[in-house]
C-alpha cells in the first residue's frame, strides 16, 4: 500500500526529473520548439497534480 508520503515523494522526484529535462532541453532548443512546449507543458501538469493531491491531502485531516 503506498502512503501519502510515497506518493508525495513519487511526484516530487517526477518533477525534479522534468525540471532538470526542461533545464537541459532550453541549453540546445528555441524556447518556442515544441520540445521545450511540450516539456514546459509536462511540468506544469506534475505541479497541478502536486497541488491538487496535497490539497485533497490537507482537506481530508
Amino acid at each position: 500500500m503506498t502512503t501519502f508520503k510515497n506518493e508525495k515523494e513519487q511526484l516530487l522526484q517526477e518533477i525534479e526529473e522534468t525540471r532538470q529535462a526542461l533545464h537541459t532541453i532550453s541549453k540546445h532548443n528555441n524556447l518556442l520548439s515544441k520540445e521545450m512546449i511540450e516539456m514546459s507543458q509536462k511540468l506544469d501538469k506534475l505541479l497541478n497534480e502536486y497541488e491538487n493531491y496535497v490539497s485533497a491531502k490537507q482537506s481530508l485531516n
